[in-house]
């Protein structure tokens, strides 16, 4: 693995941020690698996505479908547009090895839909692989930290 400053990895988290706030949601899939997973837990401190039920748990694959839901004109759920305005912050270097490097921060989503603000906040982690110039993600997990409480339909990427 090449050598990775923290403003490069910086960089690249507020790029992901500005293409989901934009919904430029292809060019966000793209920062996946093709074994990429998208993880959200249901529970605090969970460890497996396998063994137990998680709000989100998607290959690329499936985010890709997510995402022609998100462009369909008869998703009913998007009716009205849905605003975005995201935060990451307090980002640190967790692990760098051989499996690509691990990186953790805080997020603070909002959201915005017809007359309506909802709020999302937790950390994120971030599995990335960097070849040379070219970054990737391998698995972003968001931990809400009210992951208990009960949810209307997320229709949001986090």
């Amino acid at each position: 693995m090449s050598t990775v400053t923290r403003d490069q990895v910086l960089d690249f988290i507020y790029q992901e941020n500005q293409l989901l706030d934009e919904q430029r949601y292809e060019q966000w899939l793209a920062l996946f690698d093709a074994q990429g997973m998208y993880w959200i837990p249901a529970q605090a401190d969970q460890t497996d996505p396998l063994q137990h039920i998680s709000l989100c748990y998607e290959s690329v694959d499936m985010l890709a479908m997510r995402v022609a839901r998100l462009r369909h004109p008869q998703a009913h759920g998007l009716a009205q547009d849905i605003r975005t305005s995201r935060l990451t912050g307090n980002v640190s270097f967790r692990t760098r090895d051989d499996a690509g490097l691990h990186v953790r921060g805080h997020l603070i989503v909002h959201e915005w839909q017809g007359q309506r603000l909802r709020h999302f906040a937790g950390q994120v982690d971030y599995r990335l692989d960097v070849q040379g110039t070219t970054w990737s993600i391998h698995e972003k997990k968001i931990s809400l930290v009210n992951v208990e409480a009960a949810f209307e339909s997320i229709q949001i990427l986090l």
